[in-house]
């Protein structure tokens, strides 16, 4: 659901509206985010995780391609017999370019060394044409 709540700690709030939703499950991280509380978080996302809180709350979320980050030492969200959605991990953060300093970052590392399940694809840098056209 798109929201954060848990037994322990209870509801989470949108940080800009308390009467709203901070969306689930990356809610509380980009909860604090909004509230400039840290500079860049770390959601997990299978189906908008990332994503929802990250428009919610205002701020910038990336979800990632399977295997662009790693996920090793991590429990993957997905239900038993369902392993072919996997989950992601991405960064999530009140501003654009703290965005590509984690995949700047982590790319950097070249995990595919280390955990066979991320991809090897090295950091490219790209530019964006001024002028984009779509559907012609």
């Amino acid at each position: 659901m798109a929201e954060s709540y848990n037994n322990v700690w209870g509801y989470t709030s949108n940080p800009h509206n308390r009467g709203y939703a901070c969306g689930g499950s990356s809610g509380g991280e980009a909860a604090l985010l909004a509230l400039r509380g840290a500079p860049l978080g770390v959601g997990s996302d299978i189906a908008g995780s990332i994503r929802l809180p990250s428009a919610a709350c205002g701020v910038y979320g990336l979800k990632p391609s399977t295997g662009r980050f790693s996920m090793a030492g991590m429990r993957n969200g997905s239900t038993p017999g369902q392993e072919s959605v996997r989950g992601v991990t991405g960064p999530m953060a009140p501003d654009f370019s703290a965005l590509e300093l984690f995949g700047r970052a982590v790319v950097g590392e070249r995990l595919w060394e280390v955990d066979p399940l991320v991809l090897e694809v090295p950091w490219r840098n790209v530019s964006v044409p001024s002028k984009l056209c779509f559907g012609e």
